[in-house]
């Protein structure tokens, strides 16, 4: 099962909080379509699971839910993150290695993130 980190807790949380995202929304981790056609992985804020979902973390302030599409690929993974003063970087690492770089929160509203992917 997906791993996450205590960083990557604390840095969601931070998200949450930074963009007045309600401390009930939970994060959820799915495949979107990336630029050049390719499938990326996304972060969104969203209050309830979908259909098939995996709950990964289940505590009153801290909810992640993993789509079923990337419940396979990710099994053996960790959700890492790289926290600066000024951005935020959430990594998800197998033990092959990085598997969804570059998705940094710098310069970016966070405010919408309920139905935004970060690709």
């Amino acid at each position: 099962m997906l791993q996450i980190t205590d960083t990557a807790e604390g840095a969601i949380k931070r998200i949450r909080q930074e963009n007045d995202v309600p401390e009930t929304a939970a994060l959820r981790i799915a495949p979107v379509p990336a630029p050049d056609g390719s499938v990326g992985v996304g972060f969104t804020f969203t209050e309830s699971p979908e259909e098939g979902d995996q709950t990964i973390a289940d505590r009153d302030d801290f909810r992640v839910y993993l789509a079923p599409e990337l419940a396979g690929p990710f099994d053996d993974a960790e959700l890492n993150a790289t926290i600066a003063e000024d951005s935020i970087e959430l990594e998800l690492r197998t033990q092959g290695g990085l598997e969804a770089p570059g998705n940094n929160h710098d310069g970016h509203d966070h405010g919408s993130h309920e139905g935004h992917d970060h690709p």
